[in-house]
């Protein structure tokens, strides 16, 4: 028993180690800093590009690893690709350290791979070199020294064209150092130089214009001020004398203005008392004719109120008899309508009764009417069967019906009514539901 355990555990044991390197050998760790394409077995790329970490890509399966992040490349003196040697435009050759920077997106490896497979990096510092070495010898020699910002807008947008052309993203550019030959260089700073000397004659010229045209707006100035200063001034004499004459005038004027308000206010003070004292007179004077007229006027009110109060009580009084005549007249009229309604009911109730036992003959008549057909439709439709059924029998047989039936009509059953009674049941009926 123990050896048939051993032997099922080493069995399982050799299954957990074929699974182990089966799963080991289907399965790849990319870098973190790299994204990887997948090769099948039988060499074909998978289209989709994977991450980092452990990926599980089949057996016998491989991949190939490419950067994630973005990748420098370098044309210098100190690098091993070396700086790039141009010929410019008028024959000069000139040295440019030039360095960019590439990213390769993961979902363009697979494409990458198949056309370059692992020398893209090879074929692209080529392809770069070129380019730039082509696109720098368009220009002179002369543009190296001036416009370098220009030179650098348009060798980074020749690259970016280039690296978009083949799946790359450019995310940088710099020129680090552009080599000019030493002659080229000192006739050019010598340019340089004179070129400045001439600017800065002319800014010297342009400047003692400034200072000419200043010092002569000074003078204008200070001339101007000095004029205006004693026009000013005599026109502060002037009219500072003015004013004070101006203001002796007034002085005087008020001086006759207040004199003249004192003695109009004395004479104004004396005839508002005058005035006063009259309006007082009046006013005692009107508020006596007024207590006397509002006197007057309530002894005739209080006079009129009781007239019209004893003409309302006789009035109320006549109303009263006027509205007990007429519920008198209103009471007889009544009780004579009530007498002729109830006359006028005994007449439709006798009507009523009249027609109720004219319609109930009829009905009783047309009942019997209808028992009487329903009777003998029933016997016709009984003999008729009757005939039907003896046909083909013997002629004894024939004879005892015909008795039989001859004689049956006179048992009544206690379901079976006679004319009579049937008569006296559409009467009860009539009665329970019609109304007098």
């Amino acid at each position: 028993m123990a050896g048939k355990a051993a032997y099922i555990g080493g069995g399982v044991l050799v299954v957990l180690v074929i699974i182990v390197a089966v799963v080991l050998g289907s399965s790849k760790s990319v870098s973190f800093e790299s994204n990887a394409v997948v090769i099948s077995r039988r060499g074909e790329v998978n289209n989709v590009a994977v991450g980092p970490g452990r990926q599980f890509i089949g057996l016998g399966a491989d991949i190939v690893e490419f950067p994630r992040f973005d990748q420098n490349l370098e044309f210098t003196a100190n690098s091993a690709e070396g700086a790039i040697l141009v010929r410019v435009q008028d024959g000069q050759i000139i040295s440019i350290d030039v360095s960019f920077q590439y990213n390769m997106a993961k979902e363009q490896l697979p494409n990458l791979y198949r056309v370059h497979r692992t020398s893209f990096e090879d074929t692209l510092s080529k392809i770069m070199r070129d380019e730039l070495r082509d696109a720098a010898s368009k220009r002179p020699s002369q543009d190296f020294f001036d416009k370098r910002a220009e030179i650098a807008a348009d060798l980074r947008a020749t690259i970016e064209r280039e690296a978009e052309a083949r799946d790359v993203t450019v995310t940088g550019f710099q020129i680090r150092r552009i080599g000019l030959p030493e002659s080229l260089e000192s006739r050019l700073i010598d340019i340089q130089i004179r070129q400045l000397d001439v600017t800065l004659g002319e800014q010297n010229l342009i400047l003692d214009s400034i200072y000419a045209r200043w010092n002569k707006s000074v003078l204008e100035f200070r001339t101007n001020r000095e004029r205006l200063a004693t026009e000013i001034q005599q026109g502060t004499t002037v009219l500072k004398t003015k004013i004070i004459q101006e203001r002796n005038r007034v002085e005087e004027t008020t001086n006759q203005l207040v004199t003249k308000i004192q003695e109009e206010s004395d004479r104004n003070v004396t005839l508002y008392q005058k005035e006063t004292d009259l309006l007082i007179q009046d006013l005692e004077l009107n508020i006596t004719r007024v207590l006397e007229s509002t006197r007057r006027d309530v002894d005739r009110v209080t006079v009129e109120a009781e007239t019209n109060l004893t003409i309302y009580e006789q009035e109320t009084a006549n109303l009263g008899l006027a509205y007990d005549e007429r519920v008198v007249l209103i009471e007889e009229r009544s009780m004579q309508n009530v007498s002729r309604l109830l006359v006028d009911l005994q007449e439709q109730e006798q009507k009523f009764y009249a027609e109720f036992e004219r319609r109930l003959a009829s009905a009783i008549r047309d009942a019997e009417l209808r028992t009487l057909n329903a009777t003998l439709t029933a016997s016709l439709n009984a003999e008729s069967a009757k005939v039907q059924a003896l046909q083909g029998r013997d002629a004894i047989t024939y004879i005892t019906e015909v008795v039989a039936g001859a004689t049956v009509t006179d048992v009544k059953y206690m379901d079976v009514m006679t004319p009579k009674e049937l008569a006296l049941q559409v009467e009860s009926d009539t009665n329970s539901t019609t109304t007098p």
